[in-house]
């Protein structure tokens, strides 16, 4: 009889001490004077509600849901953070440009500085919840790249132009960036310094369409563009469309006609 009741004393000690330690981690973590306590995004389409983040102080991580279709190009979050504590971001000022950050691949943090005690840092985790994109090659094989012409034979100011096709991009030119990498030399030239535009396909989505020019607007003086490419290159074309990015498994191939 006194061994099960010792054994049941012990028993009820260990779950007493458990629950104890829990509630005590708990308000340690709710009342630490280095935490974020609200992330919320304000400035979303008119007539919705503001963007609640998800906070988990144990992974040190604030997640932000932005649904796809409200396309928000950026972000301008509202922080509360523990009385007295002080919170400084790694992108400097209060807007953060969602689509500069994803090309860009930074890690957006927040740093909570107490009055005292251990500073905390969160990862910023921003999710626009798109859908992989999906795109149509330009060229049938690696091996038989399509070829673009710059004819400087015909002296009328034709360029070279087309179109990357395909599901999930996004309608805005602004958050479109689409970029030629030189197979050769690995250079990148982005097509935002050429003509780019954003068209619908009945069939396919959108076309991310780039048209580079010849000359310059009313002259026979070779745009800046057309005279940085080689005169006969392959090129990997890139497409980031908001927060997805994909490459053609094809090349193409641009080619300057001078003769």
């Amino acid at each position: 009889m006194t061994v099960r009741l010792q054994q049941w004393t012990h028993s009820v000690l260990a779950g007493l001490l458990l629950v104890a330690f829990a509630s005590c981690t708990k308000t340690d973590t709710k009342d630490a004077p280095n935490r974020i306590t609200a992330f919320i995004i304000p400035n979303v389409p008119e007539g919705k509600e503001p963007i609640q983040s998800v906070i988990d102080d144990n992974s040190n991580t604030i997640r932000v849901y932005l649904p796809f279709h409200y396309l928000m190009p950026v972000i301008s979050p509202v922080i509360t953070s523990s009385e007295g504590a002080t919170v400084k971001a790694s992108e400097e000022g209060s807007a953060i440009n969602v689509f500069e950050l994803y090309k860009s691949g930074k890690t957006l943090t927040y740093t909570v500085s107490p009055a005292e005690g251990p500073e905390r840092t969160y990862t910023v985790i921003i999710d626009a919840q798109q859908p992989d994109l999906v795109l149509n090659e330009l060229s049938p094989d690696a091996a038989n790249p399509t070829v673009y012409t710059m004819d400087y034979v015909n002296t009328t100011n034709v360029g070279v132009g087309f179109g990357v096709g395909g599901f999930n991009i996004v309608p805005s030119a602004d958050l479109n960036e689409l970029l030629l990498i030189d197979q050769a030399t690995k250079k990148e030239y982005n097509m935002a310094d050429a003509s780019l535009g954003i068209n619908e396909n009945p069939t396919a989505g959108y076309n991310v369409s780039v048209y580079i020019s010849k000359f310059d607007y009313n002259t026979t003086n070779e745009t800046t563009m057309a005279k940085s490419l080689p005169e006969d290159a392959l090129y990997t074309v890139k497409l980031t469309s908001y927060q997805k990015q994909a490459t053609l498994k094809n090349p193409i191939r641009i080619v300057k006609k001078r003769s």
